[in-house]
């Protein structure tokens, strides 16, 4: 293989922006190595993922406590390492799934492109364009490769390069950057840099590594792990030197592997590794549930953010309306010199010179075609800040077509009232306006002379109403951003039940202060800019509010990337599939609620099972400072094996609490801080049992009882807890609760009966022990902690309902 040359020493092409390169310059460059082909810096990302998965804190020390249990043949110790495992290859198989979609999803799209060759318009991959190459890019296309304007003009949104929000207009001998789009224009472009020498390549070899997702439950649960990390480490020291100091177990090899099932036992039970296994595995089965669906989850953690959006924000088209237009009539304003078909005939002459590309102009290329009958001496292509497109065509002067308000009319107020007669009646009316003048400097001409009014009309989708009900029924509050005249966007609202639609406002004109105000008071917006789109939204964000975007263009770029979570459809823009977290393929908005009721069910599952994790921990770290003062003061030191927590750890939370997690559910938008709503939860539980368990142990210490028996009696103990907790999240229960707990009883039961029916003694328990003694204790301590419980959790209610009476009687 030819070494690639340097673009710096070799002799350059200059074709003619009408020529292009020729078949022998394309294959000197591709001899060169100069072409489009990209380096890949992926193999060395990979491997980072696969080390920060594998060589985490947790699995270097639980997989080092597995390899000593092993080595000591405590075999039936080492269960959790099953779930070490598990939480691993889940974890790694996201990452990397992650990294395929971002590596899929570059910043350069591996489409076609329309090159120049040969005096001929040709389209090839992404990868065989060539330095010198001549190639044209319309509206709504990105640039693939660095180069400068040759003929034409556009404006061009750098937004995703350089964060410049505002579209740079550009004209022939400005500089064009890889990975950029063109949202107005038609552009030829000589390429000057190919490959990893493009801008756009440069930039993704410092920014393109993965980066994990910052939801709130992700960040709350490192931080949760991380402090759990700082207290297993504390009192891991402090268990190994406490029984080293009281039971000697350094002394000699033989020694240390007899105890060091007690120090595994107490630094295992501290770590909740099972409630990360359980967001990977219900986060997963919701990605898949929604993949069935046709919906793309970028972003496994933006499940949670879908269940937490309260403010969606959405344009009238592709959601309200199915994105269909059509031309409704057309009303000539003056019959000279335009009779009906002259007309007809211009409008066909305007769409071929402005080569427009959106949804009104598809619906008029259908009602009047595009034929150059009156040839194009200049035209300016559509744009969503100016609101019109204009051609000056030979023989017939200059024409402009546009919202009202946006085409520079004489004498506009003549019309105005027209105008709004048929926007209220929900018409989209489209001015035209004519000029002998030019266009000059990107304008179009002053004072055009209105000729006619175009009457397009949306095709409202049959289940907007519906759709638009299960929102409000499910406290979502929906506003309407569009760049259409207010009064058009305000009927279709109307037409649909949208809240508030009597109240509407245009955004044309307004101050940045002016449209934060407006974000607060309205919910239906009209004749709103890009810019002022991502003011809202961030406007919404700062009021507090979980804001979903709903945008399918270019023009939505900014307000998808500054919401929340950002949502699209598989027909949309490239750039807007680029940076929403999730992909609608079905390209339907009606599989909204499905999406958001989704995240819903899955993170409202997780708040209600995640507590019985933290419940255990809560457990294990005070029984873990109990044990370290009484190793000293009563030669008493930690009892428990990792075995001994198998029936609560495995059965009643693992099991129970995947299969609750995936429960289907109507709850209602998820409050609140995820840790704190857990934690809450779990918190009286956890003290209550563990301290239970240390009266127990005191108790039988001081009356000589043996501690095989005292341990059989709390591993008994700890099941039974396990199923009070269990209870509550399962509270009030359905028929899918009750054959879960059920079921959890039942798995239980067997465990129990396997241990004491078969060789392998699975639970550590004392067989021989008398069972009126594990059946008294075990009485009185389950009655003591249902006291409890239904004295912190039913005596709330009392009061509430007291104070309620009471005030009724002050009535």
């Amino acid at each position: 293989m030819k070494k690639r040359k340097d673009p710096a020493t070799v002799e350059h092409f200059f074709p003619p922006f009408e020529k292009g390169l020729s078949n022998e310059e394309v294959r000197i460059r591709n001899e060169q190595g100069l072409n489009n082909k990209v380096k890949d810096y992926t193999k060395k990302q990979y491997l980072q993922i696969i080390i920060k998965n594998i060589f985490t804190f947790y699995n270097i020390l639980l997989f080092g406590i597995g390899i000593i249990l092993l080595l000591a043949k405590e075999y039936g110790n080492c269960f959790f390492m099953v779930i070490v495992f598990a939480n691993t290859m889940i974890g790694l198989v996201q990452d990397l799934r992650a990294k395929i979609k971002l590596d899929k999803l570059s910043i350069i799209d591996k489409g076609k492109v329309k090159v120049v060759r040969n005096a001929k318009i040709i389209k090839v991959s992404i990868e065989q364009i060539v330095l010198d190459d001549i190639i044209i890019i319309s509206s709504g296309e990105q640039i693939p490769c660095d180069g400068y304007i040759l003929s034409g003009e556009g404006d061009i949104d750098e937004s995703i390069l350089t964060g410049e929000s505002l579209p740079l207009h550009k004209v022939a001998g400005g500089k064009t950057l890889s990975g950029s789009y063109v949202l107005s224009g038609n552009i030829y472009i000589k390429v000057t840099a190919v490959g990893n020498d493009n801008y756009s390549n440069k930039l993704q070899e410092k920014t393109r590594s993965y980066q994990a997702p910052k939801s709130q439950m992700f960040l709350q649960l490192n931080r949760l792990f991380k402090i759990i990390s700082v207290v297993v480490m504390l009192l891991g020291i402090a268990t190994i030197l406490s029984k080293g100091l009281s039971d000697k177990a350094f002394s000699s090899l033989e020694d240390f592997y007899k105890n060091f099932a007690p120090i595994a036992g107490a630094l295992i039970s501290m770590i909740p590794s099972g409630m990360y296994l359980l967001i990977s595995t219900t986060l997963t089965v919701g990605v898949i549930n929604l993949t069935s669906k046709k919906v793309l989850v970028q972003d496994m953690y933006s499940i949670e953010t879908l269940a937490r959006v309260d403010t969606l924000c959405i344009d009238k088209t592709g959601t309200l309306t199915d994105g269909n237009m059509f031309v409704y009539d057309t009303i000539l304003l003056k019959e000279e010199p335009y009779n009906k078909d002259k007309f007809d005939v211009i409008i066909s002459s305007f769409l071929h010179a402005v080569q427009d590309n959106n949804f009104t102009a598809k619906g008029m290329l259908e009602k009047f075609g595009e034929k150059a009958v009156f040839p194009k001496i200049s035209a300016l292509s559509f744009d969503s800040h100016r609101k019109y497109s204009s051609a000056e065509l030979e023989e017939v002067g200059t024409f402009t077509l546009g919202a009202y308000g946006f085409v520079p009319l004489e004498d506009d107020n003549k019309i105005k009232d027209l105008v709004n007669k048929y926007s209220e009646k929900g018409y989209r009316v489209l001015v035209v306006g004519h000029s002998n003048k030019p266009i000059k400097d990107q304008k179009s001409p002053e004072k055009m002379t209105p000729i006619a009014l175009i009457l397009m009309q949306d095709h409202i989708r049959k289940n907007a109403k519906e759709i638009i009900s299960w929102f409000i029924k499910n406290n979502v509050n929906i506003k309407v951003i569009s760049g259409d005249n207010p009064l058009t966007v305000k009927e279709i609202a109307r037409h649909v039940g949208i809240e508030n639609s009597d109240k509407v406002i245009s955004l044309e004109g307004l101050t940045d202060d002016e449209v934060r105000k407006a974000a607060l008071e309205y919910n239906i917006f009209g004749r709103v800019s890009p810019e002022q789109k991502e003011i809202i939204i961030q406007t919404l964000k700062n009021e507090k509010h979980i804001v979903g975007m709903f945008g399918d263009g270019v023009n939505d770029l900014l307000a998808l990337k500054a919401s929340n979570v950002g949502i699209t459809v598989g027909a949309a823009s490239k750039a807007a599939k680029d940076v929403a977290n999730i992909i609608l393929y079905s390209n339907d908005f009606a599989s909204m609620p499905e999406v958001i009721a989704q995240g819903r069910r899955v993170i409202n599952n997780l708040q209600r099972t995640c507590s019985l994790f933290l419940i255990k921990t809560v457990f294990a770290i005070t029984i873990n400072v109990f044990f370290l003062i009484t190793s000293f003061a009563l030669d008493m030191s930690y009892p428990f094996e990792p075995r001994h927590f198998y029936g609560w750890d495995v059965v009643c939370i693992g099991i129970a609490a995947f299969f609750l997690a995936l429960e289907k559910n109507n709850d209602e938008i998820v409050k609140g801080s995820f840790l704190k709503n857990i934690f809450k939860a779990a918190f009286t539980n956890g003290v209550v049992i563990s301290l239970l368990t240390m009266a127990v142990f005191l108790i039988n210490h001081f009356a000589g009882v043996e501690l095989d028996n005292t341990i059989t009696v709390v591993i008994y103990f700890m099941c039974l807890a396990s199923f009070v907790s269990l209870f509550e999240v399962s509270f009030p229960f359905d028929a899918y609760r009750l054959i879960v707990f059920i079921g959890a009883i039942i798995a239980n039961t067997l465990m129990f009966g396997f241990t004491y029916l078969s060789p392998f003694n699975v639970l550590g328990v004392n067989k021989k022990m008398s069972w009126e003694i594990i059946i008294w204790q075990n009485l009185a301590l389950i009655s003591i902690l249902i006291i409890v419980c239904l004295v912190v959790y039913v005596s709330p209610i009392i009061i509430d309902k007291y104070k309620k009476r009471k005030e009724i009687k002050n009535d």
